[in-house]
């Protein structure tokens, strides 16, 4: 929650009256945005916890729940990219990316779930990517735990029905944020990488707005902007155009 989508969307349920409890492993931009949060009136829970250590992740929301009684909303959105193709990256980096992207959201969801069995009611949100949907040249660790979690989301929400449980798969495109600044790069030239991106993104304040509206309005999946949808469509019905698509991208990394 201390940057990018996730301020935006702790900001916005803030300024709809959410008791918003606040998560992240950065302890600076943590309480930054505690702070805005409380400027507009919310009430707000603070937590510094890293998603991919269990037992802290048991003790930090048995603990939450104690102390406010149920969970009306989670919403997963913790993840890192790894920029490099599968050739460079080593067994622990794979671990490092695993355990926050894929092990983190199935943790908190799996914790958010029980409790929300309990209360018949809630709704988990899952912020994924283009690249669940897609692949990612030179982002095969990133696109492997999105593709994941979209497996993993789609289940759920099957699972969870019966209890009164909604869960949302929401797979962006390209937003605003510094992402892929901080981004790791292994075998892939940043500076190359950045300039490859598209000059118009997505605002991370209009993106939280559409993730926001989507789950009000019980829509199980959301893929946004349009140009994604366009890209999914092709990789469905069109594989080998999207095989050329994604092999010119990759191959403009390897001519550094």
């Amino acid at each position: 929650a201390g940057s990018g989508l996730g301020r935006a969307l702790s900001l916005d349920l803030a300024t709809q009256g959410y008791l918003v409890v606040l998560i992240d492993i950065a302890d600076d931009t943590l309480q930054k945005v505690a702070e805005e949060c409380l400027a507009l009136g919310a009430q707000v829970r603070a937590v510094l916890l890293d998603i991919s250590r269990e037992t802290d992740v048991h003790h930090v929301v048995d603990a939450l729940i104690a102390d406010l009684g149920r969970v009306d909303m989670l919403i997963n959105c913790a993840g890192f990219s790894i920029t490099s193709e599968c050739i460079n990256i080593d067994h622990s980096s794979w671990n490092r990316i695993i355990g926050v992207n894929l092990l983190g959201t199935i943790l908190m969801s799996t914790l958010a779930l029980r409790q929300m069995k309990v209360q018949s009611y809630g709704q988990i949100v899952n912020i994924t990517s283009m690249f669940g949907l897609v692949p990612a040249p030179s982002g095969i660790a990133y696109s492997t735990t999105k593709h994941a979690v979209v497996g993993f989301t789609r289940t759920l929400a099957i699972e969870a029905k019966d209890f009164g449980v909604s869960v949302h798969l929401v797979c962006p495109g390209f937003i605003q944020t510094k992402f892929f600044e901080n981004a790791e790069y292994l075998g892939v030239e940043k500076s190359v990488m950045l300039g490859q991106m598209p000059r118009s993104m997505m605002s991370v304040e209009d993106a939280a707005q559409r993730i926001l509206r989507g789950v009000a309005k019980r829509k199980r999946t959301l893929v946004f902007p349009f140009y994604v949808r366009v890209l999914w469509f092709v990789d469905k019905w069109f594989p080998w155009l999207s095989e050329q698509i994604w092999l010119s991208e990759i191959r403009k990394y390897r001519n550094i």
